[in-house]
């Protein structure tokens, strides 16, 4: 929709095919994110990003597991909430893109997308 970002994510060394390697959400989706794993705990490495499914069920939920340098998780966090609320002129905004080795964070150096559909 005209006047909202999305966010761009692909998480594979090739080009996306039919395996989870790349989504665009829209910002508005964004549930929040999480050190670690998915229920928030250990790994010094991870941060997670939740989204609110795009069927509009309200039960289902999706993720993107980020691999970051250790301990940096305020900053990785920091540098994804300034990508998304960026105004980029056609609202499209890469957060990660492993295949071109491109990230919205220094701190953020891979990425794997999980749909909960």
């Amino acid at each position: 929709m005209k006047g909202e970002n999305y966010l761009y994510i692909q998480d594979d060394v090739a080009e996306a095919n039919a395996t989870n390697e790349c989504i665009m959400i829209p910002a508005s989706r964004i549930l929040g994110m999480s050190p670690g794993n998915s229920t928030g705990v250990g790994g010094a490495t991870l941060l997670m990003l939740h989204w609110e499914a795009l069927s509009n069920t309200g039960a289902a939920r999706g993720h993107v597991r980020f691999v970051i340098t250790s301990g940096k998780h305020v900053e990785a966090m920091d540098d994804v909430v300034a990508a998304m609320n960026s105004t980029p002129g056609d609202g499209f905004v890469v957060i990660a893109d492993v295949l071109n080795g491109v990230f919205c964070s220094p701190w953020i150096t891979g990425a794997a997308i999980t749909t909960e559909e």
